[in-house]
């Protein structure tokens, strides 16, 4: 497949974006960083070279806390797909690991794969949908799904994330396919005790950064499990 960047990306990238040497093949792994994540983006471009996978991964500028800067990644991934039409397009984010080969997560037949998170709170089931590591096919249900979470996102100001736009979106995709993406290459946490089968961790380098961001992260996390803001919210009983 022949590799191809829209002006969009040149403008956004100006020569500095990590491309692999691998032509894809039907499929390729994206992402995007600024700046201060270049480290991790290279760490994660070799990490991928080891296991043969293709990538691209798009470099920008940096605009704004991290906490806004996450609300561009939707836009990011609908400029990822339409620079590889033909391509399956595994988006993730730039801090996760590859400790395995990835390719068979590009095997389903779901327009969208992502992972759900799904908690109990008394009588209330909580889902989360992850953005950390998403699967898209290079259909229709994808572009319009993806296109109704840039919209989502910009007309979010509460959140201090952009994955509760990801159902909403959803909620206005009608005929998307979605499927759950295999824990395996979900990008969950190294200290959630995953098997050894596992092909992609993720350690938050945001949460790293320093114990304010970490006690402030579990603090947004608790507060959503109590308000159930930006999950879907089913009630099992009265």
């Amino acid at each position: 497949m022949e590799q191809t960047m829209t002006a969009a990306q040149t403008q956004a990238g100006a020569g500095q974006d990590l491309l692999s040497s691998l032509a894809p093949e039907g499929w390729l792994v994206s992402g995007w960083f600024t700046p201060d994540y270049r480290p991790l983006a290279q760490r994660l471009a070799g990490q991928l070279t080891s296991f043969g996978a293709p990538y691209h991964f798009l470099s920008v500028e940096k605009t704004g806390t991290w906490d806004r800067e996450v609300f561009r990644k939707p836009s990011m991934v609908l400029q990822a797909m339409q620079a590889y039409p033909q391509a399956v397009v595994v988006f993730m984010d730039v801090d996760c690991e590859i400790v395995g080969p990835i390719e068979r997560a590009t095997h389903g037949q779901a327009d969208v794969s992502c992972y759900l998170d799904v908690k109990k709170l008394g009588r209330r089931q909580l889902g989360n949908m992850s953005s950390r590591v998403m699967v898209l096919r290079p259909a229709p249900g994808a572009i319009r799904w993806v296109e109704a979470w840039v919209q989502a996102a910009r007309e979010e100001t509460t959140e201090s994330s952009e994955e509760p736009a990801m159902m909403v979106a959803m909620s206005r995709s009608p005929g998307t396919t979605w499927s759950m993406l295999d824990a395996r290459y979900a990008g969950r946490e190294v200290t959630s005790g995953q098997g050894t089968d596992v092909a992609i961790v993720h350690d938050s380098a945001h949460e790293q950064s320093n114990l304010f961001r970490r006690m402030n992260r579990r603090l947004k996390t608790l507060r959503r499990s109590i308000l159930g803001r930006g999950t879907t919210r089913a009630l099992t009983g009265r």
